[in-house]
């Protein structure tokens, strides 16, 4: 008779060795799985499928409606009644002179005159084809930027990757820009607010970057001065054009880029930098969100005040939706990589790109990275600043 015990102790440890190895195996799962951890969600790379020389590059301007002149709503006083004057009898036509020219000599006076001119005209387009001067076309109009937008854009700032939301409104002759971003409980906005120049560029007159409802960096300009920094540590630069800010650039490029190289003046609400754009190439990208035919735009950031250039800024304008960036990738002054990819775009209250259903939610329980933590207080100027952590269920 088999001994049972021998048998089921035997099972007992091979059921252990299972289950140590099976531990093992997860553990080695866990550890590499952690090395490839993604973020909240994984973004396939964008794909070119094809690029060439662009062959006409149609600016898009901001039709603003002229400002109304002031209508006098105050009572008006006549002195006096207005004098009633007699209506005066016509006065006699005069008699027609006599011309000595008969008819026939009229009607070839005319012929003459007629042919004079039609040999002078000859004249001028044979010279215009001899000389070799093209006949201009008329002149495309420009399309114009909507009034609303609003985009959700996938937003990464090195390996962390959240949702931002983007707000353009324009009233009259004045604009508004918001971008809201959450993630780890901290909340961070850019608000920028201006006029539109003449030549249908911005001109930001406010901007602010609050965190967590506090403002960390602005920058106001007015009579031809630009004031920025934090609020302990003031800056004043007399500039006779407003630079561009965080928020207010991608529209501002939007509206004025021409195919023409760009050097643009941008402030932080912290700094003061030049960005440098060419046009590279025409693309077709395709994004998660869809294929997009799109303008590349290379550049780089330079700092006149330490001579520091930073190379790695590229723009993507799509023309088929009024130029909007729907990618952009750059570094910040702290050598942050930052990217961002528009996942929905709303022009005039029409959902023209991606699922307006479509929302990603942050996990609550995320630790907060310790780069991020130091970019927090860096922005705030006081390094024993606490950061309040706020529950957090959307981006």
């Amino acid at each position: 008779m088999p001994d049972r015990r021998t048998k089921k102790g035997f099972f007992s440890r091979l059921t252990l060795g299972r289950a140590i190895a099976l531990s093992i195996v997860l553990h080695l799962v866990a550890v590499i799985g952690s090395e490839l951890t993604l973020p909240d969600f994984y973004t396939p790379p964008d794909e070119i499928l094809n690029r060439k020389q662009p062959e006409h590059v149609q600016r898009v301007r901001i039709a603003v409606a002229p400002k109304p002149k002031p209508v006098s709503l105050g009572p008006r006083f006549i002195s006096s009644a207005p004098k009633i004057e007699k209506s005066k009898e016509p006065a006699p036509k005069p008699a027609e002179e006599k011309s000595d020219i008969s008819p026939i000599e009229a009607d070839a006076t005319a012929a003459s005159d007629d042919s004079s001119d039609s040999t002078t005209a000859g004249l001028a387009t044979e010279n215009a084809v001899d000389a070799g001067a093209p006949i201009a076309p008329a002149a495309e109009p420009a399309p114009a930027f909507p009034v609303q937008v609003r985009a959700d854009l996938e937003l990464r700032v090195n390996s962390l990757t959240t949702i931002a939301e983007q707000h353009w409104g324009m009233e009259g002759f004045r604009y508004s820009i918001s971008v809201n971003a959450r993630k780890f409980g901290v909340k961070a906005q850019l608000e920028s607010e201006g006029e539109i120049d003449s030549d249908g560029g911005l001109r930001p007159d406010k901007f602010r970057m609050s965190v967590n409802n506090k403002v960390r960096n602005s920058a106001d300009y007015r009579n031809g001065a630009l004031t920025y920094g934090k609020s302990s540590m003031l800056k004043t630069e007399i500039m006779a054009t407003p630079p561009q800010d965080m928020a207010s650039l991608p529209f501002h490029v939007a509206v004025t880029f021409n195919g023409s190289p760009q050097t643009i003046k941008v402030t932080t609400g912290k700094s003061l930098y030049e960005v440098r754009l060419v046009l590279d190439a025409e693309e077709t990208l395709k994004l998660p969100v869809g294929t997009l035919r799109t303008l590349h735009l290379r550049g780089e950031r330079y700092n006149p005040e330490d001579g520091s250039l930073i190379a790695g800024y590229e723009v993507w304008l799509a023309p088929d939706y009024l130029n909007y960036p729907v990618k952009f990738i750059g570094r910040t002054g702290n050598g942050d990589s930052v990217e961002y990819r528009v996942r929905r775009l709303e022009i005039e209250g029409k959902n023209v790109l991606g699922d307006p259903a479509d929302h990603i939610l942050t996990p609550a329980d995320d630790d907060i990275p310790e780069w991020l933590k130091n970019r927090v207080k860096e922005t705030s100027g006081d390094s024993t600043d606490p950061i309040k952590m706020e529950p957090t269920t959307s981006p």
